[in-house]
């Protein structure tokens, strides 16, 4: 069984109402002179040394990521972070927050991530579960922690290590009709060789997972750390897609392109960023 929160149905990618789009350009004509984080275009780039959000202390895994990169465009912010260790540890998470320099039909942050996935849905996203080296069989569960988990275990067939998969969706938005969230994390730990992985062993796991700023403290780096235009890195975008080695990592959806714009002028209608 995969995790059971609510699914909502797929939204089609169409564009914003007249009225919004009209909205949206007087916003951006009075926004220009007192707002310069407004023409931040999409772009994937290292993370600056100290910058770093995601942190992951479980057992095996080394305290510095093997591949991270980071995404910014005017709607939303991305970390993907990569981090491998002795016996063959292994764990990848991916960090997504509606940001709140969007803009919507009244400006503001009025927008929100339309991700609609089970936690089975999201390891079946990364490279690793895509040459069938998962085999799924006990149940998923859920767990509130320093956020609100679901936790499906499973096996690499491959290696035949114990690991469980993991997605949290957290800061309901309350002025959007459907409830949808500003944030989303989700991932996979997989423990070293001959690690048998207990329920209770990967309620200690995720509770080692942390975001700066959000399930910590975040050091004075990372709270002053202007939000401006990255320089996009093709080659970096290449080996999180890829994965590094190719295939034993990484996910060919990131960046994800999932906010959504809500307007409550509009009575709660929807649309993506396009």
């Amino acid at each position: 069984m995969t995790s059971s929160h609510t699914k909502s149905p797929t939204l089609p990618r169409t564009a914003m109402s007249k009225a919004a789009i009209a909205a949206g350009a007087a916003l951006l004509f009075s926004a220009c002179t007192i707002n310069d984080t407004w023409n931040v275009s999409p772009a994937v780039a290292p993370v600056p040394p100290g910058s770093e959000l995601l942190s992951f202390e479980a057992p095996g895994l080394a305290p510095q990521s093997v591949l991270r990169a980071e995404y910014k465009d005017n709607y939303q912010e991305e970390e993907y972070a990569l981090f491998r260790g002795a016996g063959g540890a292994q764990a990848e998470v991916i960090s997504v927050e509606a940001s709140s320099y969007g803009y919507g039909a009244q400006g503001g942050d009025k927008h929100v991530l339309e991700f609609d996935k089970t936690t089975r849905d999201t390891l079946e996203m990364w490279n690793l579960a895509k040459t069938g080296k998962f085999a799924y069989g006990a149940e998923s569960f859920a767990y509130k922690g320093k956020l609100p988990y679901y936790l499906l275990p499973f096996d690499r067939k491959d290696t035949g290590q114990s690991c469980f998969g993991f997605h949290a969706e957290f800061n309901n938005d309350p002025h959007d009709s459907r409830g949808r969230y500003d944030n989303h994390m989700f991932g996979y730990y997989c423990a070293p060789q001959g690690t048998k992985l207990s329920k209770d062993d990967m309620i200690a796991a995720i509770d080692h997972l942390d975001i700066a700023g959000v399930t910590k403290r975040a050091p004075a780096v990372v709270m002053e750390r202007k939000f401006q235009q990255l320089t996009n890195n093709p080659q970096l975008v290449a080996a999180v897609k890829r994965g590094e080695p190719a295939g034993t990592a990484g996910t060919d959806v990131f960046p994800l392109d999932i906010v959504r714009i809500y307007s409550d002028r509009l009575g709660g209608a929807s649309s993506d960023q396009n």
